[in-house]
């Protein structure tokens, strides 16, 4: 490159200067500018992750609500039956305690 009076011109140099200043200003002003929304892109997109993450979380935690009212029901079922076996069971006792005296009357009167 050949150098010419404006090369040794100082307010050309100046204004050389400034140039370059601006374009590295430009060029870093780009690069943060770019960065910034790289920054908010990323947490838009987690947010936007978490959340649905989130929601898919709560219909499981309320399928485990309705497994657990299930279990309930359950145990509310076996204990009804449980009442309902010791029902029968004091009612066999009373029936087996019973029927001999039953049979034994029944064979006096046929006088078997």
């Amino acid at each position: 490159m050949e150098k010419t009076v404006k090369d040794f011109d100082p307010d050309h140099r100046e204004r050389r200067e400034r140039e370059e200043r601006r374009a590295t200003m430009k060029r870093q002003q780009r690069f943060l500018t770019s960065g910034w929304v790289l920054l908010v892109f990323g947490l838009i997109a987690s947010t936007w992750y978490t959340y649905s993450a989130l929601v898919r979380n709560d219909a499981v935690i309320a399928q485990f609500a309705r497994v657990h009212k299930t279990v309930d029901a359950m145990g509310d079922h076996l204990k009804q039956t449980d009442a309902k076996l010791e029902d029968w069971g004091a009612i066999s006792i009373t029936f087996a305690t019973r029927w001999p005296n039953s049979a034994r009357a029944c064979r006096r009167r046929l006088k078997v």
